[in-house]
């Protein structure tokens, strides 16, 4: 007869699966609860494990050797597909990144226009970190910044969204809009760079995460 919850004493193996191995350990203590749930007390851990007590299981403790080694494999398998799918995204993401260049039909800037001089129908350059593109939206109004507790003496309005600026700067204080194109298009190499570089870290982390799952 196959032993239950119910029938486990005090010096009986158990397994747990945990942090990638399965691990034997004994029971130091059950008690069962008015609704036939049995608390399994073990040397490995200072905290119980809770399972009906006609189980074979409680979450990650096992009776059975090798039905904990096969919940580890679930978990195994489950694990490398999250982590083949993260790293899939992550070097689309990189490949994405490493081809924006700055395009040929951007012009040199001129001397920029400071944000106080911009005028309803002017146009701002937003760079979308999402699509990876600059973008040119135009200005519905330009008002000076009445919330004393927030950051910026302008608030620009544009058929985007809008943004806070200071007066005599050429961006604004979030560092996505710019009153001349290129100089969003430098921005967006700078932020492609360290982008770049998260997320390359992050490649290596997961890669580094699956290589130890297929040993």
């Amino acid at each position: 007869m196959e032993k239950k919850f119910k029938d486990l004493k005090k010096g009986d193996s158990v397994f747990i699966v945990d942090n990638g191995k399965v691990v034997e350990t004994k029971v130091k203590d059950t008690r069962e609860n008015c609704y036939h749930q049995l608390y399994v007390y073990t040397t490995h851990t200072n905290w119980p494990y809770c399972g009906w007590s006609g189980s074979k299981r409680a979450g990650y403790l096992f009776i059975d050797e090798e039905a904990a080694y096969e919940q580890l494999r679930n978990i195994s398998e489950s694990r490398k597909k999250t982590l083949e799918k993260k790293i899939d995204s992550l070097v689309s993401e990189f490949e994405a990144l490493d081809s924006i260049s700055i395009p040929p039909t951007v012009k040199p800037s001129t001397k920029p226009l400071s944000m106080k001089e911009l005028k309803p129908g002017d146009s701002v350059w937003y760079v979308d970190k999402v699509e990876l593109i600059v973008k040119k939206v135009k200005v519905k109004s330009v008002k000076d910044n009445i919330e004393p507790w927030s950051y910026g003496s302008l608030e620009v309005n544009t058929d985007l969204t809008c943004f806070k600026t200071h007066s005599n700067s050429t961006r604004s204080i979030n560092c996505l809009y710019y009153t001349r194109e290129e100089q969003a298009w430098r921005y967006m190499l700078k932020w492609k760079k360290s982008r770049m570089w998260t997320v390359g870290k992050e490649m290596e982390k997961l890669m580094r995460e699956l290589e130890r799952y297929d040993k």
